[in-house]
């Protein structure tokens, strides 16, 4: 139709589609290291142990994988 822009994504066809969709795929997973991280903080106050600080660590690089992956997808799609 004349005067009517369709947004760069749906202008992509199927693959601008299945682009999205990997990005909010990513971003959930974003959001599923960030309930991760808090409950490990949670698991920490309840339960001490000798690898609390093990734990933290791998928490939160399973969040900075996460956010680089998001970015590193971000910039190739």
């Amino acid at each position: 139709m004349p005067g009517v822009e369709l947004p760069a994504v749906i202008e992509g066809g199927v693959w601008g589609i299945a682009k999205l969709f990997v990005l909010l795929g990513l971003l959930l997973y974003l959001a599923f290291a960030v309930v991760v991280i808090r409950e490990v903080k949670l698991m920490t106050r309840t339960v001490a142990g000798k690898l609390d600080s093990m734990i933290h660590l791998v928490a939160w690089a399973h969040f900075a994988l996460s956010v680089g992956l998001f970015l590193l997808a971000l910039l190739a799609l």
